[in-house]
């Protein structure tokens, strides 16, 4: 039997190897320990977002429909002669109607998002027309704050058509004016305008209200997250209008550029590609779920 000779210098540098592959193993499980972690961090982070999603957006419909219930009922007691209160209440019911309505699209639209059911759908709209009904919808809440809304149409002509999901791009510009108005102090302005960059269709809504921090940027466009995120604010909103606008715009082959400075305001502008090819069903005009053709007081 031959003996084999196991010399220092052979023990000391197998030893070297053991100690050296030992160490690139503690240092693998080590990282996957933290990855572990993180992902753990993670998901913890989101099903608190989450629960506080579902709890404020459960405020998001029973208020409005309380507020709703609450004033028919006012109604139903009403003399004959209280007309004018009447007016009153049948217009805060329809203020509240048509903020529920808002909200319910972006929940729905969150939702086929999630279930991967979102399909873009093109016709010709007349985005002029979009727009001043967007707007129509939200000037009962400016003229609560006393905000004006002006319109800038920079367009050949208040006929100009494009092409585009006339449904996704009415919820986009909704909730960029939904968040002007909201973050917008009283007695101020906000200015849409519609114009072209080439063969971008643009329309932007600029506030000169409060701006967003930095803090806040990083987050803006997370699902389930909101500019103001206690759960008790006096703000209202569900914190998914901005992520489903932005999925919307890749969607649509376009996209939102923004610019914000604190206490100076904000301006959300919607860039719409027209390269698509060419669509001839006209848009029928996104009315209310609620509403059609109805008159406010």
């Amino acid at each position: 039997m031959s003996e084999i000779n196991i010399t220092n210098e052979i023990l000391i540098d197998e030893l070297q190897k053991r100690f050296s592959k030992y160490q690139n193993t503690l240092k693998e499980l080590k990282k996957v320990n933290n990855d572990l972690n993180n992902v753990n961090a993670r998901l913890a982070e989101s099903e608190k977002l989450k629960s506080h999603f579902l709890s404020n957006i459960a405020n998001e419909i029973i208020n409005p429909f309380t507020a709703i219930i609450g004033a028919s009922q006012m109604i139903i007691g009403a003399d004959e002669n209280e007309l004018k209160f009447v007016k009153k209440l049948a217009q805060n019911i329809y203020n509240e109607a048509s903020y529920l309505d808002f909200q319910l699209k972006n929940i729905f639209a969150a939702a086929e998002i999630e279930a991967g059911e979102t399909f873009p759908m093109y016709s010709k709209i007349n985005i002029f027309e979009t727009v001043l009904s967007i707007r129509e919808r939200y000037e009962h809440l400016a003229n609560d704050k006393s905000i004006e809304i002006k319109i800038e149409n920079n367009t050949e002509s208040e006929e100009y058509y494009i092409t585009g999901d006339n449904e996704k791009i009415s919820l986009i510009i909704s909730n960029f004016l939904s968040n002007a108005i909201k973050f917008s102090s009283e007695n101020s302005k906000i200015e849409i305008k519609i114009y072209n960059e080439e063969n971008i269709v643009c329309v932007s809504v600029k506030d000169h209200g409060e701006g967003i921090s930095e803090e806040k940027k990083q987050i803006m466009f997370d699902r389930f997250n909101r500019a103001k995120d206690n759960i008790n604010s006096i703000e209202r909103g569900s914190g998914l209008g901005l992520s489903i606008s932005n999925y919307y715009a890749e969607l649509l082959e376009s996209k939102i550029e923004w610019t914000s400075n604190k206490n100076e305001g904000s301006q959300f502008v919607l860039k719409l590609n027209q390269e698509n090819e060419e669509i001839n069903s006209l848009s029928i005009d996104d009315n209310q779920i609620f509403f059609e053709d109805i008159e406010t007081f």
